[in-house]
């Protein structure tokens, strides 16, 4: 639900006015998804012994996916 809820955004007037180019927000959906299944996955497996918020700043492929994720925000707004 939480990449439809940032479909639904981009899509909407509020991200017309902040980013200059909303359309590049496309491109988290993606990740987002990616992340979320993998930690998912992480968790079935019995592999996340720590909250999912210390988890997220322990783990490499997290940390790569926030900063590309902020990446594509700031080219979203101009910057």
């Amino acid at each position: 639900m939480s990449v439809v809820f940032l479909a639904l955004y981009i899509n909407s007037v509020a991200a017309s006015k902040l980013y200059k180019h909303p359309q590049i927000l496309w491109l988290v959906c993606p990740l987002l998804f990616i992340w979320i299944r993998r930690i998912l996955l992480l968790t079935d497996q019995g592999l996340m012994a720590d909250d999912p918020v210390i988890f997220a700043f322990k783990d490499l492929a997290s940390l790569i996916i926030a900063v590309v994720t902020v990446v594509f925000g700031v080219v979203a707004m101009g910057f």
